[in-house]
C-alpha cells in the first residue's frame, strides 16, 4: 500500500497528486516526527536531559517510517500516537525515552492538521498566482477587442473584452467536480467589498465572460462567503470515468474563456466603432427548432451553436 499519498474516495477521484501528497500517511507521520524534534529542541534549551545526540538521532530518521510495524503496534497498543512514538522508539533506541515527551496527543495530531492545512493553502495560492498571470496576458491581448458593458444586469457603454479581464482577477474562476454535479463557480477574492453590494442568496446574476454572457446564482456559506456558481452537469453519471470528467471540467474552462470571434480576422478597431454607433449585424434566425439533444456539451457553453454527433439507434 502506497503512503505518500492521502487514500480516501474523493481524494483518489478529484485532488491533484501534489495535494493529496500534502495529505498523505507520508507527510502527516513525517510532520509528528518534526514536531518530536522541535520539542526535544526546545526542551534541551530550558536545561531538560536531553542531549544533541539524541536529537541527532532523531533527525536521521525522521524520514523512515515503518508503516507495517506502526500497524502492529495499533492492534496491540490500540492507539495511534502511541504506535508511532514505539516504532519510532525502535529506530531511534538512544532517543526512546524522550521521544513525546510531556506532550498529548494533540500536540502532534492538532499541530499537524493546522501545518498540513497551511501547505494546502501555499499550494493554491501558487496556482492562483499563475491564474492571475495569464488573465493578465489574456487582458493585454484582448485590449482592443469591443464588447458591450453591462450595468445591473442592462445593456451599458461599450468597453473591452480585456478591461472587463482586469476585473475578473478580482474572483477566482474554476469548476467544482464532485460525485453529484458539475459546477463552474466564480469567487470572489475580496468578500468584504463583494459583500457590501452582493446580490441576494439565490438570486440570478450575469456575469460577462469571453465567451458570453454567463448566468450565476449566488451563494453564501458559513465560513467560506460568497461564491457564484453555473451548473454544467447534474448529476455526473454520464461520465465513464473520473478521467473524461475531469477533461470535460478542463474543457468547459476553456471554453468561457476563448471568444468564438477569436476565430474570425475581424478588425477590432471596426468592431468597436460599429458597436458604439449601434450598427451591429442582425442576428441570424434559425429556421428549424432544435432539441436540447442536437446540442453537444462543450457547444452548450457556447450557446448550442453547434449540432452534436449523431447518436447511434439501437
Amino acid at each position: 500500500m502506497a503512503h505518500d499519498v492521502y487514500d480516501n474516495p474523493l481524494i483518489t477521484r478529484y485532488a491533484s497528486r501534489d495535494m493529496a501528497a500534502i495529505f498523505g500517511d507520508q507527510q502527516r507521520y513525517g510532520t509528528w516526527r518534526q514536531l518530536w524534534i522541535a520539542l526535544a529542541e526546545s526542551q534541551r534549551e530550558l536545561g531538560l536531559p536531553v542531549t544533541q545526540e539524541q536529537i541527532d538521532e532523531m533527525r536521521a530518521h525522521a524520514d523512515q517510517i515503518d508503516f507495517d510495524a506502526v500497524a502492529a503496534y495499533e492492534r496491540e497498543k490500540r492507539h495511534d500516537v502511541v504506535a508511532h512514538i514505539h516504532e519510532f522508539g525502535d529506530r531511534c533506541p538512544l532517543a526512546r525515552p524522550i521521544i513525546h515527551l510531556g506532550a498529548t496527543s494533540c500536540f502532534v495530531t492538532d499541530n499537524t492538521d493546522l501545518l498540513l492545512m497551511r501547505r494546502g493553502l501555499d499550494l493554491l495560492n501558487q496556482r492562483l498566482a499563475g491564474v492571475i498571470d495569464r488573465l493578465a496576458a489574456f487582458a493585454a491581448e484582448q485590449r482592443s477587442l469591443p464588447c458591450l458593458g453591462f450595468t445591473h444586469l442592462q445593456p451599458a457603454q461599450p468597453t473591452t473584452v480585456g478591461k472587463r479581464a482586469t476585473l475578473w482577477q478580482d474572483h477566482a474562476l474554476g469548476v467544482l467536480l464532485t460525485p453529484w454535479f458539475m459546477n463552474l463557480v466564480l469567487v470572489p477574492l475580496d468578500q468584504e467589498r463583494f459583500a457590501t453590494s452582493a446580490p441576494g442568496v439565490g438570486e440570478k446574476v450575469q456575469i460577462a465572460l469571453p465567451a458570453g454572457q454567463v448566468e450565476f446564482i449566488v451563494g453564501h456559506e458559513p465560513g467560506f462567503g460568497h461564491s457564484l456558481s453555473c451548473s454544467l452537469f447534474s448529476p455526473v453519471f454520464e461520465f465513464a470515468d473520473q478521467d473524461a470528467a475531469e477533461e470535460c471540467a478542463k474543457a468547459a474552462l476553456v471554453e468561457v474563456l476563448t471568444d468564438p470571434r477569436d476565430e474570425t480576422a475581424q478588425d477590432a478597431d471596426a468592431d468597436f466603432r460599429a458597436v458604439r454607433e449601434a450598427r451591429l449585424p442582425e442576428p441570424e434566425v434559425e429556421q428549424t427548432k432544435r432539441t436540447p439533444s442536437d446540442v453537444s456539451r462543450r457547444d452548450f457553453l457556447r450557446g448550442g451553436t453547434v449540432e452534436a454527433e449523431p447518436r447511434a439507434r439501437a
